[in-house]
């Protein structure tokens, strides 16, 4: 079509839609469009109440729409819930399963190569190891100092082999001098990978290097003795971890997959280590989830992709919480699921959680046991003009006749009153979008059946 005909039509139809406001679902009277779903959603609800059950239908929206993603676990039964969405969109082809038994490997120093986000990523390990036990001032401060720890045991791993070596790093921990004696020790110094790692940093002209070898030899021996045995033991930990099985063949050798996959071809990793199992499970959610808020961040993309964090208490991670902010921006759709406030508090604090939540456009209260909750999202649906009928009867002296009046009153009260959120069946939720509120339920299998949320 020539370009005089290309305006007229413009002009007489209007210019073309953008792809993200295609519509995706349909809720009640609430129209989801691919930017509302990458704006963020939250759902909470109790335990047992319908969390999995709501999640099934957007999931499949995207899926059908033919977006790709990760998926991490918590529970075995999210394994086979997710597979079965999946499959049931014949998307079964581009499912990655990620575990020991479908002989997957994701290398995530494959597209690391520097000191700075390695260590980023075995801090957000460690603090997924954890499970938050440092808080405000104390946790900056800790995961400054492990970051410290990582930063340089990476800086003399690429001096001394010419990579970032997993195994090696921790070869080099393990072998580092315990106290300023043992370092001037010659028996130390004979043979050990750490004294040789040390004295290569010295002779480059690396600066990293150079401030790696100063740290293992001047600052980190002579640290005090509580924070040197804490960090000792969380480094190890999580370096142990990573150098046993299963996690020693799922992240080293040659990836057969990456994040490039989730992000242009349409691929969808479910991880097949749920974090409550073990303490395997919960590194591997932690570095599959790390690299993928980094990756999802890095270029603006043609196509969308998902996150689905189901009982997100047990997933967040401060990494997380700071590309929340801006990963709307690059097509990725975050989906938040938990059960309470309480529980996503104990984790990462008041403030913190007010702070995530903030960042979630469309908010999904399902039925709630938690008395605090119900009162949050009373709060969160606001308050308005609430009319009140109330009848009077009054009967004559003689008292044969009687007589009745309605009066309506008006007061200011809640949309949604607590013990509303109580009163919710399962698979019954109240839809807080932009100040719109709509009361929708949700089909576990066939989305749309009888006046369910439907994809469009």
């Amino acid at each position: 079509m020539n370009t005089l005909l290309e305006r007229i039509e413009s002009a007489l139809i209007g210019p073309e839609p953008s792809v993200s406001e295609r519509e995706m679902l349909q809720l009640s009277q609430l129209t989801l469009t691919r930017r509302s779903l990458t704006e963020g959603m939250l759902a909470i609800a109790s335990i047992g109440r319908g969390k999995t059950t709501l999640l099934r239908t957007p999931l499949r929206a995207m899926l059908r729409d033919g977006w790709g993603g990760l998926i991490p676990t918590v529970k075995d039964s999210m394994i086979a819930d997710m597979s079965e969405c999946i499959c049931a969109e014949s998307r079964d082809a581009d499912l990655i399963l990620f575990d020991d038994k479908a002989h997957s490997v994701f290398n995530p120093f494959a597209s690391i190569t520097d000191i700075n986000e390695a260590a980023a990523l075995l801090t957000g390990v460690s603090e997924a190891l954890n499970k938050g036990n440092h808080t405000g001032s104390d946790a900056s401060f800790w995961k400054q100092q492990l970051q410290l720890v990582f930063r340089h045991l990476f800086a003399l791993c690429q001096v001394q082999a010419g990579k970032l070596d997993l195994l090696l790093a921790a070869t080099l921990f393990d072998s580092r001098a315990k106290t300023p004696a043992e370092l001037q020790d010659p028996n130390w110094r004979t043979g050990n990978p750490m004294w040789a790692a040390i004295q290569s940093a010295r002779a480059s002209n690396d600066s990293d290097a150079g401030k790696a070898a100063h740290y293992f030899m001047e600052t980190f021996p002579h640290q005090s003795g509580g924070l040197q045995s804490s960090l000792v033991a969380t480094v190890e930990g999580v370096l142990d971890q990573l150098s046993r099985e299963p996690l020693r063949s799922l992240f080293s050798g040659e990836s057969t997959f990456s994040m490039r996959d989730l992000f242009d071809n349409g691929k969808i990793c479910v991880v097949g280590l749920p974090v409550l199992s073990s303490d395997s499970g919960r590194i591997a959610n932690a570095i599959l989830q790390f690299c993928f808020c980094r990756e999802a961040v890095k270029a603006k993309r043609d196509h969308h992709s998902f996150l689905i964090l189901d009982e997100g208490q047990e997933l967040v991670t401060t990494d997380l919480m700071e590309k929340m902010a801006v990963i709307r921006e690059f097509k990725v759709a975050v989906f938040f699921l938990t059960q309470n406030l309480s529980v996503v508090d104990q984790r990462i604090g008041q403030l913190a959680r007010e702070g995530l939540f903030g960042l979630m456009a469309t908010r999904i209260f399902g039925p709630q046991n938690h008395a605090a909750t119900r009162q949050w999202a009373a709060e969160q649906c606001g308050k308005g003009q609430q009319t009140a009928k109330s009848t009077s009867r009054s009967r004559s002296n003689r008292g044969s006749q009687s007589s009745s009046s309605e009066t309506l009153s008006s007061r200011w009260d809640y949309i949604c009153p607590p013990n509303q959120f109580a009163q919710l069946d399962i698979g019954e939720t109240i839809v807080l979008r932009n100040d719109e509120i709509a009361r929708v339920h949700w089909h576990p299998t066939h989305p749309g059946r009888g006046g369910s949320g439907r994809i469009i």
